[in-house]
């Protein structure tokens, strides 16, 4: 879950100070963080309500992070971008 450590690191969080805001061991969550290991549901619920993110965003990160992992060609990729924003902002 790198989405974890971003957030995580981008709210000035250190895995102690998550790992008490939500009572799991900081270990545990570098554990997240490296792929070592998957939360629970509950455990995922805790970490992003805590970091105010949604659930989805923490193990998915937005339609344009998926798409860019998935499509290596470039094009494609300002395509998708281009049309998600002409969806969400139209004229």
């Amino acid at each position: 879950m790198q989405r974890l450590k971003e957030v995580r690191e981008a709210k000035v969080l250190t895995k102690d100070k998550l790992g008490k805001t939500i009572n799991i061991h900081y270990s545990q969550i570098g554990r997240y963080e490296r792929n070592e290991a998957s939360p629970s549901a509950e455990a995922l619920k805790k970490m992003a309500n805590a970091l105010d993110m949604s659930t989805d965003y923490l193990m998915n990160g937005t339609t344009a992070d998926l798409a860019a992992e998935n499509i290596n060609d470039k094009t494609l990729i300002n395509q998708f971008n281009r049309i998600s924003v002409c969806w969400l902002f139209p004229e």
